[in-house]
């Protein structure tokens, strides 16, 4: 072999070693550079179906609720389990979650049913833990999962017409996000945050209940959750506690809510009930600190478009009594505006603050659903009109009391995360909590002092005012 085909030969081998090298180098980098995520793909790693699941055993934590659903389910590594909230139950022994699930879990469960009964053998013979895992997050639903003993402040937010407990609250944009659960606690670490949900299908509804029943539902809901530091005991007991407390000088926790279109409505009525209702009854009725109202038509609604659709439909009466300056509306205001002022009356105190948010968007008038697979081919409208929400501020033209949110009427209270409108709520929500507890803790004081000091500090300009009188 001559110097010429060595070298030929040298320079094909170092050319295979080069290129082998560079092709290993593009492999690793490759395969530890980020990918590139189709759309169907992305949408499959980011969207998660929130489940409810309760009655979970005191001792649980979030990672013992974690193994055990997956236990009863008997699910495979490819569906994502997420526990979001963990929180007392108010109503019953046991626990409350929310749990985001990413994969197909009703591959396990009876398809067409938004409930599921599942049983799981305990530690004792004949010992079982009883789970409800559902979808639907009818009634109320505990979406804090903070641990303080001191508990300041319940909130409850209610949904409106065919809404979702949760779902109506919910990011569309950012599906694992829900302000109420996500950034409320922790901006309230001293209160609890419920949603409450209720039935009223548009569509195929069998439903024949009334806004009063309705409104009466939440009434006994606010009331069983009301107790004395939440002691667990037996249901029955619960009513006494609250009282006990009032007895013993101590004011109750103050109530907020929020409500949301035919929510709005719900809250109003059932406020109405309670201030002629039970001693608790009466005595939650004086712990409201204030309400926020998106979107609530005080005076009715344009109900024109939705009538077609519950025309046979046990729901008519329903939907009906909601129509723009209905004799049932008109009542309702009249009634609410006496009983906030019934308050100052009993109490003494300045009525509860009451905000109202209008939306700054049409929507479709074909009312849809909150998934938003209904589809509309009417001209957009406003879902509620000003003059509707205005009317029933009670502080007349204080512009500070209205706002406006530039959404249309479903999605105004679904806040992204640190959205400026969530800001706002946020700090009305403060601000009746501040004014709550200074004015029980004036109260307190004006208790507690001896009855000639007491006397003194109720009028302290009275013997001012006599010493300077000219016709003395």
């Amino acid at each position: 072999m001559n110097w010429f085909n060595l070298v030929n030969l040298l320079s094909l081998y170092c050319y295979y070693c080069f290129t082998k090298f560079f092709s290993l180098l593009r492999w690793s980098f490759w395969q530890h550079a980020p990918q590139k995520i189709t759309e169907p793909e992305k949408l499959k790693i980011e969207q998660a179906k929130t489940y409810r699941l309760r009655g979970i055993p005191n001792d649980f934590d979030s990672r013992k609720t974690l193994e055990l659903l997956r236990n009863v389910l008997n699910l495979k590594e490819d569906v994502k389990f997420k526990v979001r909230s963990l929180a007392d139950d108010p109503s019953y022994d046991g626990k409350v979650a929310t749990v985001d699930v990413t994969g197909d879990l009703r591959q396990k469960l009876d398809r067409g049913r938004d409930q599921w009964k599942l049983k799981v053998t305990g530690e004792g013979l004949n010992d079982y833990i009883h789970l409800t895992l559902d979808t639907h997050f009818l009634r109320l639903t505990p979406l804090h999962s903070n641990s303080s003993d001191i508990v300041e402040a319940d909130v409850i937010a209610v949904c409106g017409l065919e809404g979702h407990g949760f779902e109506s609250f919910k990011d569309k944009n950012a599906p694992s996000y829900m302000w109420l659960r996500d950034s409320l606690p922790k901006d309230l670490p001293k209160a609890r945050i419920f949603s409450f949900g209720y039935k009223t299908e548009l569509e195929d509804a069998d439903s024949f209940q009334t806004i009063s029943d309705l409104a009466s539902q939440l009434r006994c809901t606010i009331n069983g959750i009301r107790s004395y530091e939440d002691v667990k005991l037996p249901y029955d007991y619960k009513k006494f506690l609250i009282v006990t407390r009032i007895q013993q000088g101590e004011p109750p926790r103050s109530l907020m809510f929020i409500g949301h279109g035919l929510g709005g409505i719900l809250i109003k009525q059932a406020l109405i009930h309670m201030k002629d209702g039970t001693k608790l009854d009466r005595i939650n009725f004086d712990a409201v600190a204030g309400l926020l109202f998106f979107g609530v038509p005080s005076r009715g609604m344009g109900i024109s478009s939705l009538l077609p659709t519950v025309t046979h439909q046990q729901n008519r009466d329903l939907i009906a009594s909601l129509g723009r300056d209905s004799t049932f509306c008109q009542d309702q205001e009249t009634a609410f505006r006496e009983a906030l002022c019934s308050n100052l009356e009993r109490t003494g105190r300045r009525p509860p603050e009451v905000v109202f948010f209008d939306e700054g968007l049409v929507m479709p008038t074909a009312f849809e659903q909150f998934d938003g697979d209904s589809e509309t081919t009417n001209p957009p409208t406003p879902f509620t009109d000003g003059e509707s929400v205005y009317y029933d501020c009670q502080y007349g033209d204080d512009i500070d009391q209205r706002s406006m949110i530039v959404k249309n009427h479903l999605d105004m209270v679904k806040f992204r995360r640190q959205e400026p409108y969530y800001n706002t709520v946020l700090r009305r929500l403060k601000t009746f909590q501040r004014d709550y507890l200074e004015t029980t803790q004036r109260e307190k004081l004006n208790k507690d002092l001896p009855a000639e000091i007491s006397a003194y500090e109720k009028s302290p300009f009275d013997s001012l005012e006599a010493s300077t009188d000219p016709n003395q």
